[in-house]
């Protein structure tokens, strides 16, 4: 891609329909575009770790399947 065309912008919502309630679980959604996965940086909406008030910090988008 040139450096005067941008990226295209998709829009997501998604949600995964369960009967129980649920906790953190890996990898529980993988996007991809034509066959190619979506890197977390992409992902505009909201950061991909956060930190707690306890100061730990929660991975909640990866770039890849490691974490």
């Amino acid at each position: 891609m040139s450096s005067n065309e941008k990226a295209p912008y998709l829009f997501l919502r998604g949600r995964i329909n369960t009967n129980r309630v649920r906790g953190w679980l890996p990898n529980a959604l993988r996007l991809e575009l034509n066959g190619q996965a979506i890197a977390g940086k992409r992902i505009s909406n909201r950061p991909q770790t956060a930190t707690t008030m306890r100061g730990d910090t929660d991975i909640y988008i990866t770039d890849d399947e490691s974490n």
